[in-house]
């Protein structure tokens, strides 16, 4: 049946009406999540950042810089005897480190001697990535460098770049610590987070340990297959990232080690089966890095770390005694190879 004019009138109106509508719910959406992040700007305060502004600050007078995921953050220059830095954190990867020291570099603050502490699969991880657990990591990582007028990508990650700016709170990982801290805030408390690099936890029995284990890998596991469906160039361009690292710090008179980071002793019990492929890798990598001049040491389960749980807070991070002794082990290794001077200071707690 044939429209008669009134209907075809009204016809516009209403789409127009449904169009407000839609304009107004995106408005709102909008306006909702930039109130919560200047919420949650508000509630961080002044020091939210300052785990590496504070390192960052000091980079001038650093002979050693240590980068990686949380593991190397047990890495202690002062255990080494050496003036230096420590830019490790939870989950970051090999692309944030490499951001990192080019920041670095253009800073005109390249120490000596870079370290970057590995575990097995951190060469399949991006926080970039589709599929990824963690781009709040990667937000974390924008945020320090912009902070210091470092605006360039992480590779190409410019989604990332643009969160960190306008929405850097954004998802349950981010919130899940704004939420307490709004709270300390409204109620004036001091915001206390215990940082991990200093805890003296320790493992409790090898039955913990192996549950631990069985979890660790299980998630582990978990993420590297979610990211590997989205991206399988992650290994591949991980791989470049070392290298070009290793050009940079080589053109500067600096050189670059990795270190496989010891495990506990549920961790390496289990590494040859459940981390097989993982190690094949390893040592393929190692090689390659070897002949471009790239220092390598894995000490994933080969050390006397590895056979004891009082070191380590779980199945592959040490607690602080273990990370000293661990460190200051390193850096007597790495005298005796001529690329540090003998450690003679005394150790800490």
């Amino acid at each position: 049946m044939q429209a008669t004019a009134p209907d075809i009138e009204k016809e516009p109106a209403g789409m127009l009406r449904v169009g407000y509508r839609i304009a107004f719910a995106i408005g709102a959406f909008l306006a909702c999540i930039t109130l919560l992040n200047v919420l949650a700007r508000w509630a961080e305060g002044p020091d939210y950042l300052a785990d590496w502004q504070n390192e960052l600050d000091r980079a001038g007078q650093a002979e050693v810089a240590v980068l990686g995921p949380s593991i190397a953050q047990h890495i202690y220059p002062q255990a080494m005897c050496q003036q230096g830095i420590n830019l490790a954190g939870a989950g970051e990867d090999i692309f944030e480190s490499e951001a990192l020291i080019m920041h670095l570099h253009e800073a005109g603050n390249l120490p000596k001697l870079v370290i970057i502490g590995l575990f097995p699969g951190l060469f399949e991880s991006d926080n970039g990535a589709d599929g990824t657990h963690r781009s709040y990591r990667r937000i974390y990582a924008y945020r320090n460098l912009q902070a210091r007028g470092d605006w360039r990508l992480i590779g190409t990650d410019w989604q990332g770049a643009v969160r960190a700016l306008a929405f850097p709170a954004l998802g349950y990982d981010q919130w899940q610590g704004h939420f307490r801290l709004i709270g300390d805030k409204l109620a004036k408390r001091n915001s206390i987070f215990q940082d991990p690099a200093f805890s003296q936890q320790q493992l409790t029995s090898s039955q913990l340990d192996v549950q631990q284990t069985k979890r660790f890998l299980s998630k582990r596991d978990n993420e590297l297959a979610s990211m590997r469906q989205h991206d399988v160039s992650i290994s591949e361009r991980a791989q470049k990232a070392i290298l070009r690292i290793n050009a940079l710090l080589a053109a500067n008179d600096s050189r670059l080690l990795l270190v496989t980071m010891p495990a506990g002793p549920a961790m390496s019990a289990a590494a040859p089966t459940a981390l097989a492929d993982d190690l094949v890798q390893l040592a393929e990598r190692d090689a390659e890095f070897r002949a471009a001049g790239v220092l390598t040491i894995n000490d994933l389960t080969t050390t006397d770390f590895s056979r004891v749980l009082d070191g380590f807070r779980d199945p592959i991070h040490f607690n602080r005694d273990g990370g000293m002794r661990y460190s200051r082990d390193l850096a007597q290794r790495l005298a005796a190879r001529g690329l540090l001077p003998q450690p003679e200071c005394a150790i800490t707690s």
